[in-house]
């Protein structure tokens, strides 16, 4: 139950589910396992987004052939997820997680709830602020090109 911990289980839950976005909740529901250090009700939730350098976070764009045989083929923030992170950057593309702690109160059930819905919480609020640095960024471009 760490920080650290919740981060990698994002970006492994991603790799596993060739996803650009993923949340991952470790901690301590109770009603037992719980120590001074790390009380029933700590949390962290870990977030993890691929970004091109071209693109949004957790926008994913992917090619898929007609055929029932035809491969997918994936863009590269998703071929990211299988490379050493020396790797990552000759692909234009960058694996970020964040991690968040919370200390929930209630029973283990609750605990649970409450942390899901912070973590989807944290995710919606990291997507809009990528957005609104996007949106920036593109604003900026077209200023200085007309």
């Amino acid at each position: 139950v760490s920080a650290e911990a919740a981060e990698k289980m994002a970006a492994g839950a991603a790799r596993l589910c060739n996803a650009e976005c993923c949340i991952a909740l470790s901690g301590i529901a109770g009603p037992a396992g719980g120590s001074p250090k790390k009380p029933i009700g700590l949390v962290f939730i870990g977030i993890c987004f691929l970004h091109s350098g071209n693109r949004r976070l957790g926008r994913r764009s992917r090619t898929v052939r007609q055929g029932a045989d035809a491969p997918i083929r994936l863009t590269r923030p998703l071929a990211a997820l299988n490379k050493p992170p020396s790797q990552v950057e000759a692909l234009d593309c960058q694996i970020k997680t964040w991690s968040f702690e919370y200390r929930f109160k209630g029973n283990r059930k609750s605990i649970r709830e409450q942390a899901a819905a912070a973590g989807l919480e944290k995710m919606i609020e990291i997507l809009k602020r990528q957005s609104r640095k996007a949106t920036s960024r593109n604003l900026d471009k077209k200023r200085s090109i007309g």
